[in-house]
């Protein structure tokens, strides 16, 4: 039996070898991102003070997968138990938005902008992905 190269110098066994080789690896590049998103979440806020009612001021929250900081970047969704406290105020005006906001994470930390509507200790959640987390912040007055 004669086999022939062709003159580029690849033949079709080579390349069909090849190509059976790159399903499965193109399979598991598509797979890893979803993966990645898996995992469980923590969330802790730092407590807020030195505020009067009607401040816009950040709510700081650090957001962990499995122990390690997200990546900056990752958005993720806070929402607030209730308003009582606090009311989300995304461009610091006073104009209050529903109960949760998306914001992006740096340094492992999603810093939300909210109102004061009062002082004491309010409770809400963090998602991202398919996990969520829960946190609680103290506000108190200046």
């Amino acid at each position: 039996m004669n086999k022939s190269t062709p003159a580029d110098g690849v033949s079709r066994r080579s390349f069909t070898t090849a190509l059976a080789w790159s399903v499965p690896v193109v399979a598991v590049a598509v797979a890893a991102p979803a993966a990645s998103a898996s995992g469980q979440i923590t969330a802790s806020a730092y407590d807020i003070s030195d505020v009067e009612v009607g401040d816009s001021f950040p709510l700081s929250i650090d957001v962990a997968r499995d122990g390690m900081p997200l990546a900056d970047g990752s958005v993720v969704t806070v929402s607030l138990t209730d308003t009582d406290v606090l009311e989300f105020d995304p461009d610091a005006d006073g104009y209050v938005s529903p109960t949760f906001a998306t914001v992006p994470t740096v340094g492992g930390t999603a810093n939300a902008i909210v109102l004061v509507r009062s002082f004491g200790v309010t409770t809400g959640a963090v998602a991202y992905g398919s996990s969520q987390a829960t946190y609680a912040v103290g506000v108190t007055q200046a």
